[in-house]
């Protein structure tokens, strides 16, 4: 999340600087080079949510600046997870998957799920343990309705090593 604090505390950053200015300067601070797959979305006036435009001045389409929070997020997924060169975008990747899983935007069937879910506990715990599995899923939530496929997010789990 980026607050207008941050933009004051940038002194290259300027009234009429299109929102690349400020996209490379998030993209600068995280220590990211594979910035083309994010980007910047905050919820206007309207209360949709939008991309920061990156050829507009940014504080053109931010109605009220101070109030606005900037999310930095995944702006697109490629087709084949292997062209990632860095582990930081994986890790942003996997970090903006499992937040969409758990507020239920990204929409998949229970067996999508489950497989997905018991990847981000494998990464979590490490492998099966039943006892650690169970408990680990009834203090976490991952997925709106996760109670209801909690056996195969287990099953899946337990197929991972």
């Amino acid at each position: 999340l980026i607050q207008y604090g941050f933009l004051s505390s940038v002194p290259l950053f300027q009234q009429r600087a299109p929102g690349k200015v400020l996209f490379d300067l998030v993209c600068v601070h995280l220590n990211l080079t594979e910035g083309d797959y994010f980007g910047l979305e905050y919820t206007d006036h309207r209360k949709m949510t939008v991309w920061l435009d990156l050829l507009k001045p940014a504080l053109k389409q931010i109605r009220r600046p101070k109030n606005t929070i900037l999310r930095f997020v995944v702006k697109f997924f490629p087709p084949d997870h292997t062209q990632l060169m860095e582990e930081l975008t994986r890790y942003l990747f996997a970090l903006q998957i499992k937040r969409d899983l758990a507020c239920g935007r990204l929409v998949c069937n229970d067996t999508s799920s489950a497989l997905m879910v018991s990847h981000i506990i494998q990464s979590e715990i490490g492998d099966f343990d039943e006892t650690q599995s169970w408990q680990h899923l009834l203090h976490n939530k991952y997925l709106p309705d996760q109670d209801a496929i909690r056996d195969k997010i287990i099953d899946c789990h337990r197929q991972h090593v």
